[in-house]
């Protein structure tokens, strides 16, 4: 496929794969419900229901259902027991091979009677299509058992920042999307009733498109960066299974501890490469390091105990002789005489008065 401007898929591609993911700010939940993002569905093909179900169904049963057979759903509080449903079923739509309660096998219940119908003629199976089974004025069409592998459905997450024209936005999105998968749904969402270009997309990404040469070919993978024809830009995409998005760079296929624009910043505190001097881990330890490095010795106490303490010898057992001079005149309680006892080391005042201008000449050397 060529573009508007003649470009190829591979340039295209290139283009996208250099181009960073913009994705919006994360910001609190608005606790005002006037300014939260609604969502609103502007275009659902027929189909969807019916793909959906399939899909709910197979993955209840984990397995594909019985060829022929139809898939209905119906509301639960509309019958007492779910075999008034079966009755009601053969009565509107025609003889009945058998029934398989879907929803009997669910881990949790929706509140649905979930039910697929094997009919003895094709021609109650198609009336159970088109005509579907009334209950108390509704009505309730069924789904053909159509395998849930012939289509894979995606759902893609877009950040438009083009602002299209209201009249044409909803063709020129699905003509430019059609090189990735048939749109299936479009929903976007609005802040107090203004569209901010957030939208979401169901794609069926194995339908194909029709090229300039007439020929059906398969759709281009989706990328982080989806190409949009009709207005030549890029919208930042997230899906299933997309790439990983760097938090540095914000290019795509790698992570942060192996993006190659990191390896190259050179930190201001080590001097090294592949950090910044914010998440230095050399810093945090040198910081420890110099602080101790400048601190006294403290040699003075022991000097002092050994002068007031009389010498006991390696022989002697019996330490109750052994006295400890006391030079101070215990005033009032134990407690003062232990905080009187701060007079008698020095050393440890110079420490405590120094220790501030350690930090503080520490600071001006990393400033």
């Amino acid at each position: 496929m060529a573009t508007s401007n003649k470009l190829s898929w591979s340039t295209v591609a290139a283009r996208g794969a250099s181009k960073k993911v913009l994705r919006p700010l994360p910001v609190p939940s608005e606790t005002d419900e006037r300014y939260k993002l609604q969502g609103k569905v502007i275009y659902q093909h027929a189909d969807l229901d019916y793909q959906i179900m399939m899909r709910q169904a197979a993955a209840i049963v984990k397995q594909a259902l019985t060829p022929g057979s139809v898939l209905l759903s119906l509301p639960a509080v509309l019958f007492q027991h779910r075999s008034d449903a079966y009755k009601l079923i053969e009565e509107q739509c025609g003889a009945v091979q058998g029934f398989r309660p879907i929803s009997n096998y669910a881990t949790r219940s929706a509140g649905e009677i979930m039910v697929e119908v094997k009919f003895k003629q094709p021609t109650s199976t198609t009336r159970a299509i088109t005509q579907g089974v009334i209950v108390k004025e509704l009505l309730f069409k069924g789904s053909p058992s159509i395998p849930s592998g012939n289509k894979t459905l995606v759902h893609v997450k877009l950040t438009l920042l083009r602002i299209p024209d209201q009249e044409t936005f909803l063709a020129d999105l699905k003509r430019s999307l059609r090189y990735y998968g048939e749109v299936y749904q479009v929903k976007e969402y609005t802040c107090a009733g203004y569209f901010e270009g957030e939208l979401s997309v169901i794609l069926d990404i194995s339908a194909g498109y029709i090229d300039g040469t007439g020929v059906k070919v398969n759709n281009e993978p989706l990328t982080n960066n989806l190409y949009l024809e009709e207005w030549d830009c890029f919208a930042s995409a997230t899906f299933k299974g997309s790439p990983t998005v760097c938090h540095w760079c914000r290019l795509a296929g790698h992570v942060r501890s192996k993006c190659p624009e990191l390896a190259k910043t050179k930190c201001f505190s080590c001097h090294g490469n592949g950090h910044t001097a914010k998440f230095c881990k050399k810093k945090k330890v040198a910081d420890v390091v110099d602080v101790a490095e400048d601190l006294p010795v403290a040699s003075a106490p022991s000097a002092t105990v050994a002068s007031t303490v009389g010498m006991v010898s390696d022989s002697d057992t019996d330490i109750s002789d052994v006295s400890v001079t006391n030079d101070f005149v215990p005033n009032g309680s134990a407690a003062s005489k232990y905080a009187t006892t701060l007079l008698i080391c020095p050393w440890m005042l110079i420490t405590l008065w120094k220790l501030p201008l350690l930090l503080l000449r520490r600071l001006v050397r990393l400033l």
